[in-house]
């Protein structure tokens, strides 16, 4: 008999990009290993609704009508109260009001619960009240609770084996839903609380170390409970399991890598005999804040100093929200931007060099996998490159500016080495991060669980 999987995720698993591809090729790991049902806490194209359904059985997600997209005078009256009733109420009597209230007695229009949550996280924002829940959690909060009624329906309605939750960060919204089935598992992406941690060591705002250690109070708090009430953890590496660990010592986890499809990304020879300018790349979700405080440390500390020495250098930013770069760098010097390119693969062939100059996060890195895979050289930060089968063989580490520059200089004025880290990186990507032999993995375990 195939198992009944439950699958529930804050953001649309498909185009898989960015982090999304996790959660991408797991939906499809379950869906080899039993029947899914799945759960977006978020809107789906048509498109996207049409290339699920091709392997899963039931699509249940946040609706465009369910957010009130009429501007009525009620919606005004609701954006007012939305700015005094946090100032007003305590945070337990604030949260009842919009949990309870005006969300599950459904005494009002849901456009009102849309702009006081909206407020509420702006004075969040401000740090002008505290709130039970992170910043992150918040960002599906509502979304959560419009679907809720249909998703309560919907375990109802099934006897699931197991659920797969996935991110960590949405685990106490729906942990009170599926909290009979037998088998509960989560899968992580990072550790969401390191990545407050690093962003309150490294601020000098008192405003801002005030929300960055109450963020990571919070979200300390929903991983502890998350990890704990589930029977398996998954993470992407060996250093984010030892993480939680220290979080929850007796939590049963188990390493799922990242990886990538080695058949789709693959190197294709270019004659680059009359292309003068030596390329420089950097991939990733400019949405994402350390992957725009990587681009602005690269932009103002290491690139000027590299044209020094090397003038035809181009930097390239290729990726989803690669567009708003422009507002943090110098567009004087040579940087080129490609906005949410559909196939990343040219962007990738056509770079000498793959740079990863991040200097916080967690979790590993899918545009080092990517580079690896097609062959390119790459230089890093040693917490870039966290969690990853890393060696000199197949990346160059470096976490100073100095050490940086040297670094990219040193590969791009030796064809022989840039040759030998994108070979090695290859080699890694098909012995250690084939999506293919992972889903195979992914599938039984999910088998085998009784």
């Amino acid at each position: 008999m195939p198992k009944e999987i439950l699958f529930i995720t804050p953001d649309p698993p498909v185009p898989p990009s960015g982090g999304g591809r996790r959660s991408y090729h797991l939906l499809k790991a379950a869906a080899k290993a039993g029947i899914v049902d799945l759960v977006v806490l978020w809107r789906l194209s048509s498109e996207a609704k049409s290339l699920l359904n091709n392997f899963v059985r039931n699509i249940l997600h946040v609706k465009q009508n369910q957010y009130g997209t009429k501007k009525t005078i009620l919606r005004k009256i609701a954006t007012l109260v939305g700015i005094l009733l946090p100032l007003i109420l305590s945070d337990y009597e604030f949260n009842y009001l919009i949990n309870y209230v005006f969300v599950k007695e459904k005494l009002t229009h849901r456009a009102i619960s849309f702009w006081l949550i909206n407020w509420y996280r702006l004075l969040i924002k401000l740090s002008l009240i505290n709130t039970v829940l992170p910043a992150r959690s918040y960002e599906r909060y509502l979304n959560f609770q419009l679907i809720k009624p249909e998703l309560q329906k919907l375990v109802n309605s099934k006897t699931y084996d197991l659920v797969i939750i996935d991110f960590s960060y949405i685990g106490s919204l729906v942990f009170p839903v599926i909290k009979n089935i037998p088998f509960k598992i989560v899968n992580t992406h990072n550790i969401e609380s390191q990545f407050y941690k690093q962003l309150l060591s490294e601020s000098d705002i008192h405003s801002q170390k005030y929300r960055h250690k109450l963020n990571l109070d919070l979200m300390k708090q929903v991983e502890i409970e998350t990890i704990n009430n589930a029977d398996l953890v998954f993470t992407c590496s060996l250093i984010d399991k030892k993480k939680f660990l220290e979080l929850a010592s007796n939590a049963n986890i188990k390493v799922v890598p990242n990886g990538v499809d080695i058949n789709f990304f693959k190197a294709v020879s270019l004659s680059k005999d009359d292309v003068v300018d030596k390329i420089i790349l950097f991939t990733g979700d400019m949405g994402y804040k350390p992957n725009i405080d990587a681009v602005i440390y690269f932009a103002r500390q290491i690139l000027p100093d590299l044209l020094l020495q090397i003038p035809s250098i181009c930097f390239v930013i290729a990726g989803r929200n690669a567009a708003s770069t422009t507002k943090y760098i110098n567009l004087n010097l040579p940087v080129k931007i490609i906005d949410s390119p559909e196939d990343m693969r040219p962007v990738y062939n056509s770079a000498d060099l793959c740079v990863v100059p991040l200097r916080y996060g967690s979790g590993t890195r899918l545009k080092i996998l990517e580079a690896w895979a097609m062959n390119k050289a790459v230089v890093s930060t040693t917490i870039g490159a966290e969690g990853l089968d890393v060696n000199v063989s197949n990346i160059t580490l470096a976490d100073t500016p100095e050490e940086f520059i040297n670094a990219c200089l040193a590969v791009l004025s030796d064809k022989e080495l840039k040759v030998k880290l994108g070979s090695e990186g290859r080699k890694t990507i098909e012995t250690s991060y084939n999506w293919k032999q992972i889903e195979s993995d992914v599938k039984t375990m999910l088998q085998e669980i009784k």
